[in-house]
Order: structure tokens, then C-alpha cells, then sequence
């Protein structure tokens, strides 16, 4: 056996040894892996592809319902976020007894006018 390139001889083979790896060649085919194996190959990639194409039309229903996956509308929610966690710890009613004296009515209406006050500003202050 031989081939050509160009015109020119490029390998011999001797035809024994041709003989021996057809047979070789034929014995192995002949294997259930082999026989299989295009078939296999073929179903994998199409599985592959089905995947990727799942998780491809995933990705692109989430960024466009979730506006937290968006760059900009991300940074604002996340702003937002922690301005109104920020704003829990203000109470619009204080009760606490900090110097321990008690309040009559009017003192108690006044403290609580003040902290409603500063309360107010707060959230002003944050809203702008």
C-alpha cells in the first residue's frame, strides 16, 4: 500500500501489515463501545445543547424581571435598602426613662413633640 503526494510516493505500507491493521481495525468496530459510540456522541452534545439553551432563556427571564440583576436599578434598590434600614432604628414614640425622672402630661407631650420633630427631619433628610 502506498500514498502519494503531489505525485509523489509519501509512505508505503507493506500489504501484510495493511492486511493486519484492517483486520485489527474490523475487530475492534465490531466492539459495542465503538458501534455506539457516534451515537452516543451525538445524543450528548444534543443534551449539551439543550442545557445550555435552558439555562440561556433562565438567565435572560431574570434579568429581565429582576430589577436587582440590573447594574443600575441594582446600586438604587440596595441604596434604598439600607436608607430604610437606617431609618428603623428611629422611633416615632419614645418611652424610655434615660434620666429617670418622671414626666407629667405636658412634659411627656413635649418630649414627644421633640422627638417626632427630630424623627421627621431624619426622614426629610433621607428622602432627599
Amino acid at each position: 500500500m502506498t500514498t502519494f503526494k503531489n505525485g509523489e510516493p509519501d509512505e508505503f505500507t507493506k500489504i501484510e501489515d495493511w492486511l493486519a491493521e484492517r483486520a485489527q481495525f474490523n475487530q475492534i468496530s465490531q466492539k459495542k463501545f465503538f458501534k455506539k459510540f457516534r451515537i452516543w456522541k451525538i445524543i450528548r452534545m444534543w443534551r449539551r445543547h439543550i442545557v445550555a439553551a435552558r439555562r440561556e432563556d433562565a438567565q435572560a427571564n431574570l434579568r429581565q424581571k429582576l430589577f436587582a440583576a440590573d447594574p443600575i436599578f441594582g446600586r438604587i434598590l440596595l441604596d434604598h435598602r439600607y436608607a430604610c434600614k437606617d431609618l428603623e432604628k428611629y422611633r416615632v414614640l419614645d418611652v424610655s426613662h434615660g434620666n429617670r425622672e418622671s414626666y407629667d402630661i405636658a412634659g411627656f407631650r413635649k418630649r414627644q413633640q421633640e422627638v417626632r420633630t427630630n424623627v421627621s427631619a431624619v426622614i426629610h433628610k433621607t428622602s432627599d
